[in-house]
């Protein structure tokens, strides 16, 4: 109606729940060029389960040894993203050949800088624990790298402990030409690298 004030703003009382009963919160830092994390974590991570928050950290193609060695320096700032003064239940470095490359011990090194005493996982360093876990010592490796650089992930392995027995890759140079690998060719790959020697 003409000649009528804006309506007034009514001050409420907002009723908010603990911060304790919310989901644990993890923290994930994915390759700017990543194009599966947040899609597979949601079919692997219920809702209910935990909050998966997302920051990406810069990365040029192509996956090469050198490329994922320059994303070292950048994780310290990735880390700083995640939603800042909420607390984190851990981090993931959600980048399997760059964990190796940089080394697990760096980029544990690297979150801690901006979040102390907070578990960092890293693809690799899980890896290690399934294949202690299942008690494997003899395995083969399937990647979709370059051979450059599925040759450090042979030699990561191997210092772990593993006898690393047969090694496949699909040569590919651009990791989002890797997110579209077909289902079956990898289940076709990993049956030509399995025998009676190896456990994993």
């Amino acid at each position: 109606m003409e000649g009528r004030g804006p309506a007034p703003i009514k001050a409420l009382t907002p009723r908010l729940r603990p911060p304790e009963s919310d989901p644990p919160r993890l923290g994930v830092i994915a390759l700017a060029t990543d194009l599966t994390f947040e899609r597979d974590a949601a079919r692997l991570i219920g809702w209910d389960e935990a909050t998966v928050h997302v920051a990406r950290i810069p990365f040029e193609n192509p996956t090469t040894p050198d490329s994922l060695r320059a994303m070292g320096p950048r994780i310290a700032a990735a880390a700083g993203l995640l939603v800042p003064g909420a607390d984190l239940a851990a981090v993931a470095f959600a980048c399997t050949a760059a964990s190796v490359t940089i080394r697990n011990a760096v980029v544990r090194a690297a979150i801690a800088e901006v979040r102390p005493e907070v578990p960092v996982l890293t693809p690799s360093s899980a890896g290690v624990a399934a294949l202690r876990a299942l008690g494997a010592r003899r395995i083969a490796l399937l990647t979709p790298y370059l051979a450059e650089t599925t040759a450090p992930m042979v030699g990561f392995f191997e210092a772990a402990g593993f006898s690393v027995v047969r090694v496949g890759c699909f040569g590919l140079a651009d990791d989002r030409d890797m997110a579209r690998l077909d289902h079956d060719s990898l289940i076709e790959a990993a049956v030509t690298l399995d025998g009676p020697d190896v456990e994993a």
